[in-house]
């Protein structure tokens, strides 16, 4: 069951129009309804689609951005309510997050699109900031922020970011002992790198990207993991050949890209997850 999402900010309430109506759906005739509906009050009209091929324009005080959920990406269907509304919590907490859909539902900011208002854009003026504490009305689609949540807690006792901890830490142990103690490699690797079984750590890590990464695809910051999977693939080539070759732990910056994907990542779960 569809349903969209508008986010706007309240201070447009006070100005006759707003500057701009951002859309994103993978359905345009239905893009086009709403852009029908609230064209009157906007300057301009852009539409995009998941996942963001570029950053959005950054939301202006008085822009309105939709967005149709459940989102069908990667032959899933996604909701997407809470995680943008967590993002316009911390990047423009007076936005309003509004959820528009056909299913059944009564809320300040749900807007049933069976039975749109006569004046559906003053109808919002109702609807509550992103900053207040409320969960958005959901109408289907596996939901991408308890994804979100599993994928940075892990399904067993290490969380992703204490796995890549242990991982650097052992690296850096394995860097040291090559550079300042002029150890012997396969020394290294059969006493450190292997006894900590990193190659199989890798592949559990490998697995868990490549499984939630699809469903990240709907979020605002995907683009950041998309960076950051840059450096997942880089480093990857030491762990996936057992690390058997001295030369592939230099040539990969194995210990940089491992702290710099660690930050990362801990970056986007303190600010979302």
């Amino acid at each position: 069951m569809l349903k969209f999402i508008l986010i706007f900010n309240r201070q447009f309430r006070e100005k006759e129009r707003m500057s701009r109506i951002i859309i994103i759906t993978n359905f345009p005739t239905l893009g086009q309804t709403l852009e029908n509906i609230f064209s009157g009050k906007a300057i301009s009209c852009s539409h995009h689609t998941l996942p963001l091929q570029k950053d959005l324009p950054e939301l202006a005080q008085d822009d309105v951005l939709i967005i149709q959920e459940p989102i069908f990406i990667n032959n899933n269907y996604l909701s997407v309510s809470l995680c943008w509304k967590n993002y316009l919590k911390l990047h423009s907490p007076m936005a309003i997050l509004l959820n528009a859909g056909f299913g059944k539902a009564q809320d300040a900011n749900y807007l049933d699109l069976l039975k749109l208002p006569a004046n559906a854009p003053e109808a919002l003026f109702h609807a509550r900031t992103s900053e207040q504490e409320w969960t958005p009305v959901t109408t289907g689609g596996v939901d991408v922020a308890q994804k979100l949540n599993r994928f940075f807690e892990g399904h067993g006792d290490e969380s992703v970011t204490d796995e890549l901890h242990k991982m650097l830490r052992v690296c850096k142990i394995a860097r040291d002992e090559l550079t300042v103690h002029e150890a012997d490699f396969e020394t290294v690797r059969a006493e450190l790198l292997l006894p900590n079984k990193l190659p199989l750590k890798w592949n559990v890590l490998q697995s868990r990207w490549q499984f939630y990464m699809p469903y990240f695809e709907s979020l605002p910051y995907y683009r950041d993991f998309e960076e950051l999977g840059k450096l997942f693939y880089a480093v990857a080539p030491f762990f996936t050949n057992e690390c058997s070759d001295e030369n592939l732990f230099w040539e990969t910056l194995c210990v940089e890209r491992l702290e710099q994907l660690k930050n990362g990542l801990e970056k986007i779960e303190n600010s979302y997850a």
